[in-house]
């Protein structure tokens, strides 16, 4: 299965579809502005009565193709049902997986994700937020023991250790 072409290859024909397209909408809009008054008169001349006038007659087949399409929309959607169940039945699914090149898909993916790229940041990530746990651990053990060791040799005043800012304190 081919790739979709990138969006910026020229696709000559394509342009000359869509602006054949786009003038023919400009040219039905300019058309139905001109010829609305004949459609209305047409369909609903002046002198004639309600029940003739083709506006009527269509209304009405409109009305009759709507009470057939509602009839027959279940029978017709069991039938697909039927058709598809049986397709999907005769087909082995089995030899359709072993024909899919599963590593080239994979490959593919990892390619166009940057994998690696992905895996690298948040690993970093991960391992610089683990750093700054570790090393905040380290403090407040480092506090703690002076705390002891303050108790110990029966200091009053403890010592001014502090490496983080209060709160109220300025970083610097």
């Amino acid at each position: 299965m081919d790739p979709p072409p990138p969006a910026d290859v020229d696709m000559p024909a394509v342009d000359l579809v869509i602006g054949l397209a786009a003038g023919a909408l400009r040219g039905a809009g300019a058309l139905l502005y001109v010829t609305r008054p004949v459609a209305v008169l047409v369909l609903r001349p002046p002198l004639v009565p309600a029940p003739l006038q083709p506006q009527t007659w269509l209304r009405a087949i409109a009305r009759q193709g709507k009470a057939l399409r509602e009839r027959t929309t279940p029978q017709a959607e069991a039938f697909v049902s039927q058709v598809v169940e049986g397709v999907v039945a005769r087909i082995d699914f089995e030899a359709v997986v072993d024909r899919i090149d599963v590593a080239t898909i994979a490959r593919q993916v990892v390619d166009d994700m940057d994998l690696p790229d992905l895996i690298r940041d948040s690993t970093g990530t991960m391992a610089s937020e683990g750093v700054v746990g570790l090393r905040m651990q380290g403090i407040e053990a480092d506090e703690r023991v002076s705390k002891i060791v303050d108790k110990v040799l029966l200091r009053r005043n403890a010592r001014k250790t502090q490496v983080r800012p209060q709160a109220h304190e300025p970083v610097q």
